[in-house]
């Protein structure tokens, strides 16, 4: 059996790749430990069914997601793990002295091979850097980079990791407010650049007045107030994999034409303000209406309909609406809501 999973890279999981192979994986527990009860239709009768699995495929990033390895390091080999026998390149180049000169020819370019990569790895990497649509794609890479205002300092650590570390050195949870401020210092302290001083002075102001706001992870927090809106394919201070409907838990709600949502780590004042004018006004139709209702209808509600409005309290059911209130009285509500709105 071949069991094929496909995540597009948007849309993977990333750190939470546990939780999205865990039914998976409590089901290869049951198949090897306990079995399942099949039928040979062979010997016609019932055999105990066992599997493992033996192999998975993917690609580099995604063998590192799967694997828990990081593969962004210099013991990027999850097989070798600390065996892995890899050098550090200069200035961050991908090849040791850059062998790769793209105004040289093919064969040139080949014959340049690093002493320490095999040949036919060094011919398909060649191979692949003159196609003209990586070429193409090497170019705008460039020109993004030019416009790279901020580089983090998290190095080959992933971010998921960093947090891990900076919750256990704080004792509590770390927001995107600090996460960003930490991985844009170097060692000494200092910050990456005076842009990044500024926006890191503004999250420690920030941070110093409302001390809630260290652990804050919403799109108002202190790097949302100064980034603004997020993608939709990443958020800022979360590390690769991770996005808004991920690290916010984003709940939206239509309540008659007005829309207001919930996030968590955030609260908004004027949401549930709004909100529970609605419902007072709604609370003030239902009883309008059901008082029109209970007088039309001799002072009492019929049985069937005091059970769907209120199913759990008949008293209520019989209170609701004994100012036997008329038609103008529940058509002056609504617009006495509209108007309040306006």
């Amino acid at each position: 059996m071949i069991l094929s999973m496909i995540i597009p890279g948007k849309l993977a999981p990333g750190n939470n790749i546990d939780v999205y192979l865990q039914p998976l994986i409590k089901e290869l527990n049951e198949m090897w430990y306990d079995g399942v009860r099949t039928l040979d239709s062979s010997k016609n009768e019932m055999f105990t069914l066992k599997a493992a699995l033996m192999w998975t495929i993917s690609d580099f990033p995604g063998l590192g997601t799967l694997s828990g390895w990081n593969t962004y390091t210099g013991l990027a080999c999850s097989t070798c793990k600390f065996e892995t026998d890899s050098c550090r390149l200069k200035n961050g180049r991908k090849w040791k002295g850059n062998p790769f000169d793209p105004t040289l020819s093919k064969n040139e370019i080949v014959n340049n091979r690093p002493e320490n990569v095999p040949l036919d790895h060094w011919v398909k990497f060649v191979e692949y850097r003159l196609k003209p649509e990586t070429m193409e794609m090497c170019k705008r890479n460039k020109e993004a980079r030019k416009k790279q205002i901020f580089n983090h300092t998290c190095g080959a650590m992933t971010f998921a990791r960093k947090r891990h570390i900076l919750t256990l050195e704080a004792g509590k949870p770390v927001g995107r407010g600090p996460m960003w401020d930490m991985t844009h210092k170097r060692a000494d302290g200092k910050y990456v650049n005076e842009e990044a001083q500024k926006i890191g002075e503004k999250i420690c102001n920030h941070i110093a007045e409302n001390p809630d706001a260290y652990s804050e992870i919403s799109p108002n927090d202190i790097v949302g107030k100064i980034f603004g809106k997020e993608h939709s394919g990443r958020v800022r201070g979360m590390g690769m994999g991770v996005v808004p409907t991920i690290a916010f838990k984003h709940t939206t709600t239509r309540l008659s034409g007005m829309e207001f949502g919930s996030f968590r780590g955030s609260t908004s004042s004027g949401s549930s303000a709004l909100v529970n004018q609605k419902l007072a006004t709604m609370e003030a139709q239902m009883t309008a209406l059901v008082g029109y209702i209970k007088a039309k209808e001799g002072g009492s509600l019929p049985p069937e309909l005091a059970a769907a409005l209120f199913p759990n309290d008949t008293q209520q059911a019989s209170n609701v609406g004994n100012e036997s209130p008329t038609p103008n009285d529940i058509t002056r509500s609504s617009d006495e809501s509209n108007a309040r709105r306006s």
